[in-house]
């Protein structure tokens, strides 16, 4: 978002076929998605929900700590974004890992969202 990266973004995986497989972005707005069968996977990215009644932080997160021990919360909110970069699932591509292999640059640029 506006060139840095968004801390605690939800990136998912989901195959047409089977089930959804996600991760929550570094502070840094890196990420890493390990152990998906090879197949073919739709990639979007999608804040995190506001937390429930009752929930401290959404889904009751434990936000990671910078070095001076201050929480990292999640970034501002933005517009859900499909990989290679459409708002549009219908134009959206696949990423097809094989096994043991590592399938780079999956990278969004996303727009804030008020």
């Amino acid at each position: 978002m506006s060139g840095g990266g968004v801390n605690l973004a939800s990136v998912v995986a989901i195959s047409p076929n089977g089930a959804a497989v996600s991760t929550l972005t570094n502070p840094d707005g890196t990420y890493r998605i390990d152990g998906l069968p090879p197949r073919q996977y739709f990639v979007y990215v999608h804040p995190l929900p506001p937390a429930q009644q009752g929930q401290a932080t959404p889904g009751d997160i434990v936000f990671p700590k910078d070095s001076e021990g201050r929480e990292l919360g999640p970034g501002s909110p933005f517009f859900t974004v499909f990989y290679p970069g459409t708002n549009d699932q219908s134009r959206a591509l696949t990423v097809s890992p094989s096994a043991g292999s590592v399938v780079e640059n999956v990278n969004f640029a996303v727009r804030k969202r008020n």
